[in-house]
C-alpha cells in the first residue's frame, strides 16, 4: 500500500473542505408596473436567506387630475419591508424622505409558475394633508 505524500494530504484536505461546503446562490427580481398612472420598474438580488440587496429602479407619477407628477429613483433604502416566504412576495417602499409628499407602494404578489410572481400593487400618496391612493397590477419575476 502507497502512503500520501504530505503535499497530497494537505490538498485532500482543503478539497475535502470546499465540497462540503454549502452554496449560496443568489437569484434576480424584477418587477414592473406599467399603466396610465404609474410606470415602476425594480430589480435587485435575493440572497440565499431571502434578502434583496442591490436594488435599482425607478418609480414615476404620470400625472392627472388630482395626480401629482413626481419620480424617483430606487435604492436598497427605498424597500422598507420586504417578505418572500414560499409563494408569496411582498414589498413596501416608500418614496424619498427629503421629499414634502409622502408616497408608499405595497406589493403583494404569489407565485405563478417555476418563476413568475403576478399580483397587485397599492399606492398612496399624501400631500399637503390630502391622501389618494391608486390600485393595478404588478408583475414580479425572480429567477
Amino acid at each position: 500500500m502507497r502512503r500520501l505524500s504530505p503535499t497530497a494530504k494537505t490538498f485532500a484536505a482543503i478539497f475535502s473542505v470546499i465540497l462540503s461546503t454549502p452554496a449560496f446562490a443568489t437569484a434576480t427580481l424584477t418587477c414592473d408596473i406599467k399603466d396610465a398612472a404609474v410606470a415602476f420598474n425594480l430589480q435587485g438580488a435575493v440572497g440565499s436567506l431571502s434578502t434583496l440587496g442591490g436594488v435599482q429602479g425607478r418609480l414615476d407619477l404620470k400625472g392627472g387630475k388630482d395626480w401629482p407628477r413626481f419620480g424617483f429613483d430606487l435604492d436598497s433604502e427605498s424597500v422598507i419591508q420586504q417578505w418572500i416566504d414560499g409563494a408569496d412576495l411582498r414589498l413596501r417602499i416608500n418614496g424619498p424622505q427629503e421629499h414634502s409628499m409622502l408616497i408608499d407602494l405595497v406589493i403583494l404578489t404569489r407565485q405563478k409558475g417555476d418563476f413568475g410572481f403576478p399580483g397587485a400593487y397599492k399606492l398612496k400618496i399624501t400631500d399637503e394633508g390630502k391622501s389618494r391612493t391608486r390600485n393595478g397590477k404588478v408583475n414580479c419575476v425572480l429567477g
